[in-house]
């Protein structure tokens, strides 16, 4: 198969069956042999593919710019590539590996080639504005979008823009107005584990709209079997995955295998089995991708409640006004105080403390750990609310260490992930050594443990952690030693493949903290200047 001019050309038997299957495909003669000539476009490839020519090259490796405000990598180019050549698949790339990226390069593409005009993202609400718009905003600026978000009459309202090539909505928006969504031509539906459950409303009603139409239907999550074989089965069905039992009890028996009148267990050849029906599928994890770094640096935006956003703005200038005092304890409160506001809990007089909205922040903060692979577990959380303190025994997932400058803060996440059914445990300064030594033992030796909740000077020296390979910081610090530090827990001589650190956080302050911490910047001494000279995103 020879490609040129943006034409395939091809030596085959076949060549009857491809006019007739592509009518505007030539056939002609080349040097006495007989040839066929096919537009080298994304739905004469689809053709040819199912004719069974499996390595017709993909057109958007070959005719596409990748726009964006950085180089594109190679997995993210195989990743937009398979989903052009795939009108119905499930996108299992790793957690920062960039595949949102890459499913907005393969759409453009599509809509450049006039494969498809209008673009639906569902997602979840804490990522619509802070994940997607901005994406789209700055890494594709040529097409309009509208957030389909607000009450009813407000999503309606934006879908009727002129002109607008995407729209984002959030899960439950989705059933809101899908009535009205007759006209998109291709869905992103990202964390599609939302859909795991075949009973739900949600994959329900979702199943049923998106087999309404011929629409290319692209799933992404880095998580497909967040808590049980049994997960795969809705995504499967999704994607008309050719394997996939047409019921949901015929794929429970092949998976799991029941021990007693309620309880289930999986089979040995359960993955197998997953692997079998999560086709048509790509998946890069971290260490598949030679061109990310050991240890990759990721921010997450959260959304900030109007109380915060007050509180914050309040501190902010009353920070300028002492700009005169530029003492280093003053600056540490004032530093400290702004910090405090934007994870939700603030000291008053006497360190007694005020609670604030910080929902924004918290969402995102799970949407994260299901993204690593941690779950939380509706039975033992309501154990929990009964018992105030049962963590029992972990709900099933990987590790990370979530670091959390503040103790009011840290106090609070531990009742709200304990609630929620996290295996969750909590180190700070009033922790003895011994069980300090107990905790960090278990946690990196055995699988009790999917969350240490940790103060940063306490886990930030000497201790080795590689059994997680994610730290999430819930706020920056100030001090570049204990930054440091914390982070070279899970990175070890010992450390096998990559790991990743990341970075919540809810104002252009917060990023920019984030970024001199990173880049081996002073931070109290540099004070005044970030207060004064941020500029907000």
């Amino acid at each position: 198969m020879l490609v040129t001019n943006r034409k395939l050309v091809l030596h085959t038997a076949l060549s009857t069956d491809i006019v007739e299957a592509i009518p505007h495909a030539k056939l002609f003669k080349h040097e006495g042999t007989n040839l066929t000539a096919v537009p080298h476009g994304v739905e004469e490839s689809l053709v040819l593919r199912n004719l069974g020519f499996k390595n017709t090259p993909p057109p958007i490796l070959s005719y596409y710019a990748w726009p964006a405000r950085f180089s594109a990598m190679e997995h993210q180019k195989q990743t937009s590539a398979f989903m052009t050549m795939n009108k119905k698949a499930l996108v299992l790339n790793a957690p920062g590996t960039g595949k949102s990226l890459s499913a907005l390069w393969a759409a453009d593409f599509l809509i450049s080639e006039g494969v498809a005009k209008r673009v639906l993202i569902v997602c979840p609400l804490s990522t619509v504005k802070v994940v997607w718009a901005k994406e789209l905003r700055h890494h594709l600026p040529h097409r309009s979008f509208e957030m389909l978000i607000g009450d009813k009459a407000s999503r309606l309202r934006r879908l009727e823009t002129p002109g607008t090539q995407f729209f984002i909505i959030n899960h439950d928006g989705f059933n809101v107005i899908r009535d009205k969504l007759t006209d998109m031509d291709v869905v992103i539906y990202d964390e599609a584990t939302a859909l795991k459950t075949p009973g739900s409303q949600r994959f329900k009603l979702f199943y049923k709209w998106s087999m309404e139409a011929d629409r290319w239907v692209w799933l992404l999550t880095g998580t497909p079997i967040s808590q049980s074989p049994t997960d795969a089965w809705t995504l499967a069905k999704l994607v008309n995955s050719p394997n996939v039992p047409k019921s949901y009890m015929a794929f429970k028996d092949l998976v799991m295998s029941k021990v007693s009148t309620f309880k289930w267990v999986p089979r040995p050849e359960a993955m197998d089995i997953c692997q079998r029906v999560l086709q048509p599928s790509v998946r890069y994890s971290l260490d598949d991708c030679m061109d990310i770094p050991d240890t990759l640096y990721i921010g997450h935006e959260c959304p900030m409640s109007k109380e915060q956003i007050k509180a914050f703005k309040e501190m902010k200038e009353r920070a300028v006004l002492l700009s005169h005092d530029v003492s280093a304890p003053n600056m540490a409160v004032a530093l400290q105080k702004m910090i405090q506001i934007c994870c939700g809990v603030v000291y008053g007089d006497n360190r007694t403390r005020v609670n604030l909205d910080f929902t924004g922040r918290y969402d995102m903060m799970k949407d994260l750990l299901e993204e690593i692979a941690i779950v939380g577990d509706p039975a033992r959380a309501a154990k929990w609310r009964l018992s105030k303190g049962d963590h029992g025994m972990p709900a099933g997932g990987e590790k990370v260490i979530l670091f959390v400058p503040l103790r009011g803060v840290q106090d609070r996440l531990l009742d709200m992930l304990s609630a929620d059914g996290y295996d969750v445990v909590s180190v700070h300064g009033d922790v003895t050594g011994a069980e300090r030594n107990r905790i960090f033992d278990a946690f990196q030796n055995s699988d009790r443990y999917h969350i240490l909740l940790a103060h940063p000077k306490v886990a930030a020296h000497g201790l080795t952690l590689t059994r997680a390979k994610d730290i999430i910081w819930y706020a920056p610090v100030y001090s570049l030693e204990s930054y440091e530090q914390a982070n070279a827990r899970i990175r070890r001589i010992s450390t096998k493949g990559k790991t990743r650190v990341h970075h919540l956080y809810g104002t252009s302050f917060e990023k920019e903290l984030y970024s001199r911490l990173q880049n081996k910047r002073r931070v109290l001494a540099d004070f005044l200047e970030m207060i004064q000279g941020v500029n907000e995103d």
